[in-house]
């Protein structure tokens, strides 16, 4: 990946390349973290019905379970980096 940022002497950023590249490039990061947000959301209503339902260990419960575990590590790492 192209860094369209650098990192300054203090710990802040400035913008070093195209400014709408890096506009488009946040806006899609934006619109993955949101997904990421509303996707726990959804899989945690769908993973409760499931239980609800006694289907705790079927095939569906256990990919969104996975699933629901790779995205909560992905928005850990984010909350380490400071973007929430």
């Amino acid at each position: 990946m192209q860094r369209l940022t650098c990192r300054m002497e203090d710990g802040s950023y400035a913008l070093c390349g195209n400014a709408q590249a890096a506009a488009d490039r946040l806006g899609a990061f934006e619109t993955l973290y949101e997904t990421l947000v509303a996707e726990q959301e959804t899989m945690g209503e769908e993973l409760s019905a499931l239980r609800l339902a006694g289907k705790e260990k079927t095939y569906k419960a256990r990919e969104l379970m996975g699933k629901r575990l790779v995205n909560g590590n992905l928005l850990a790492l984010f909350r380490l980096h400071g973007i929430s």
